[in-house]
């Protein structure tokens, strides 16, 4: 069989769990660890791609806001592709025991489908967090799974988020205390880090200048292209322990399917209404606030006093 139709080996488990026991933080940690030495070369490579792509996606809309308030939405849209495909690279390297070029020719095929599971998330997601914040919340930690579990189970859409509530319900907490740790952490290392950056290269004294803006962008990438796979692999080894204890067969309930169907569907509808309303608005702040292009322009002229 191919890797493309069905893994040639089973998800990677490292070290036997108990069915009877969820394993602890620590257990856990070492495993991702284990996992991301084993094959460093493709995790960092696949990391640095991926933080390129999501690079390119914050950077090119502050260059273009000014020109063409249609020009974010298009930027972030034409990176969002590569980063889907690298993600899944990397997602694909954390579950089995695959070569470099057979883990990215999976990613090629199956990237797209990531987008899917994104797009649905934030649809899904949105209304709950508007209206009510804390079940946003909670569904937030309850579909951190639909990665692996489209990457293993190959669930799409929907259906990754109802079979990653089900693995999760029960662990939420725990999930929850672990991403504090693993996922958050990080995130503050590398804001803290680019802040850091671009000050020290003048971005306090011109917020528009455009080195701060890359070389904080560039020290960002060069953090993410580490604690983004980390973050990948400890979600690939959080399902394997959860398929442990629950178990791989599942049968999706219809209702339930059908409900966060609806629940995607209206908040498509809202992020329509609500972008609507609030695009003009949004678009005149970036011009006036984020883009450095006017400045240039003037200084070009010699018209900036």
């Amino acid at each position: 069989m191919s890797l493309l139709s069905q893994p040639e080996t089973p998800p990677q488990t490292d070290e036997p769990v108990e069915p009877a026991s969820f394993p602890g933080f620590s257990d856990r940690f070492a495993r991702v660890l284990a996992r991301f030495t084993g094959k460093p070369a493709a995790f960092l490579v696949f990391g640095l791609l991926f933080a390129l792509a999501s690079a390119g996606g914050q950077l090119v809309p502050s260059l273009f806001a000014a020109a063409n308030a249609f020009a974010p939405l298009a930027a972030q849209a034409g990176f969002g592709l590569p980063a889907a495909i690298f993600g899944m690279a990397i997602g694909v390297s954390a579950a089995f025991k695959a070569g470099f070029g057979k883990t990215f020719v999976v990613a090629l095929k199956r990237g797209i489908g990531l987008i899917g599971i994104g797009l649905a998330l934030l649809m899904t997601l949105l209304l709950p967090t508007l209206l009510f914040v804390v079940p946003g919340i909670i569904l937030c930690f309850r579909f951190m799974l639909a990665v692996p579990v489209f990457v293993v189970e190959r669930r799409g859409g929907f259906e990754a988020l109802h079979r990653s509530r089900d693995l999760v319900y029960g662990k939420t907490r725990t999930l929850f205390f672990e991403w504090l740790l693993i996922g958050l952490l990080p995130a503050l290392i590398v804001a803290g880090v680019q802040t850091g950056v671009r000050l020290v290269a003048g971005g306090a004294a011109d917020p528009k200048a455009l080195m701060p803006a890359v070389a904080a962008v560039a020290a960002g990438a060069l953090l993410q292209m580490i604690f983004l796979p980390l973050l990948i692999i400890y979600l690939q080894v959080f399902y394997e322990d959860c398929v442990l204890i629950k178990g791989a067969d599942w049968i999706a309930d219809p209702r339930r399917s059908k409900f966060y169907g609806a629940l995607g569907t209206a908040g498509f509808l809202a992020y329509i209404l609500l972008g609507a309303a609030a695009g003009p608005a949004i678009a005149a702040y970036r011009c006036s606030r984020s883009s450095p292009i006017p400045r240039a322009h003037h200084v070009a002229s010699g018209s900036l006093a």
